[in-house]
């Protein structure tokens, strides 16, 4: 894949990322279905961001595998009842608005230390994620 497809790899991903993100948003009444199905897409999104494999010291992993697996799935599950299932940035709690598990690093990927790990609103995440990556 050259970089010109790469790149529309990465747009198409996100525009079916924000459109699917939308409609789980107004299923108020299936938190538990919307957060994991959501989870599900910001791990695709962030795949066309890293590619297929990011390795951790003496072992690779596969990031796509990884992050619906049930390992990292309560690592994120433990990391939102630390932070009392509030945004560590605005607040708001899981009832208003959808919360993701957010690596703050990778250095660990499998190993993740409860520090590694950040929970932020789909708003606030999308924020980090758009400045981080020089888009807003």
């Amino acid at each position: 894949m050259n970089d010109s497809e790469h790149r529309e790899l990465i747009v198409q991903t996100v525009e079916l990322w924000n459109v699917l993100s939308q409609s789980l948003a107004e299923c108020d009444s299936w938190m538990e279905l919307r957060e994991n199905v959501s989870a599900f897409l910001y791990s695709f999104r962030d795949l066309a961001n890293w590619n297929v494999v990011l390795l951790a010291p003496k072992t690779a992993i596969n990031y796509k595998e990884y992050i619906i697996s049930n390992a990292w799935q309560e690592k994120a599950k433990a990391a939102k009842s630390r932070a009392n299932w509030k945004c560590q940035v605005c607040n708001e709690s899981n009832d208003k608005v959808v919360l993701d598990a957010h690596h703050r690093t990778y250095e660990r990927l499998g190993d993740e230390l409860p520090e590694d790990i950040t929970v932020l609103c789909r708003d606030c995440h999308s924020l980090y994620e758009a400045n981080k990556n020089g888009r807003g």
